[in-house]
């Protein structure tokens, strides 16, 4: 028992010594933009950025609702999420008037944008790929689709989130995506078409925001 009880405590005493560490870490290592004392700020995966625990999503946002944003900077906050899909673009020029009203605000923040469209262009290129095969692989890839969605249980009660309407119907184009992605991968992600329709993406955001870059980009949106 007594060595038991020693053994926990060397593993409480070693676990808060690594913790304060990690913290001690991130506060001289990570990359800090907009810090005030009221907000909490954690690591972003396995980047450097420390980002604000409240951050803005950017779907709400449009030209006639983004006031509110100098409030929240001013207590912290340092992440600005966007898509062009958002309000048609209007999302990305909203945050570029917030730019523009806020002097310096660019290095103050984490811009993040989305390559909107991207499934959709993808999965596109993979069905014209599909259709020009015979019949006979045309089912054997069918059926290692139908096999992925299986093992990997993603039609289960309680597995998949619904995160907006109509998500759920998505998954059989998108396994039968996955599905080919080892035979045809050059023919899609490696194509011209798909190369400049994400390099034409970045730049309309590039544009719509006025800026020159971005610090995240999530592809696919």
């Amino acid at each position: 028992m007594l060595t038991m009880l020693g053994s926990r405590r060397d593993f409480f005493r070693h676990t808060t010594v690594a913790a304060s560490l990690a913290v001690a870490a991130a506060e001289t290592d990570g990359e800090w933009r907009n810090k005030q004392s009221g907000m909490a700020y954690r690591r972003l995966g396995r980047t450097n950025m420390m980002i604000s625990e409240v951050i803005c999503g950017g779907d709400p946002i449009t030209l006639n609702n983004y006031k509110h944003l100098h409030l929240a900077l001013e207590m912290g906050l340092n992440y600005l999420d966007m898509a062009p899909a958002y309000n048609r673009g209007d999302t990305e020029r909203a945050y570029g008037l917030l730019l523009k009203e806020t002097p310096g605000l660019r290095d103050k923040v984490f811009l993040t944008t989305k390559i909107s469209g991207f499934r959709e262009i993808r999965d596109r290129l993979y069905k014209d790929v599909y259709n020009g095969l015979a019949a006979d692989k045309q089912s054997a890839i069918q059926k290692s689709a139908t096999d992925l969605m299986f093992e990997r249980g993603v039609q289960k009660p309680g597995y998949y989130l619904d995160y907006y309407p109509g998500q759920r119907t998505q998954l059989p184009t998108a396994y039968l995506t996955l599905a080919m992605m080892r035979d045809y991968a050059e023919k899609v992600d490696g194509s011209q078409q798909f190369r400049d329709f994400m390099t034409r993406s970045l730049e309309g955001s590039l544009e719509r925001v006025g800026t020159d870059h971005f610090d995240i980009v999530m592809c696919p949106h």
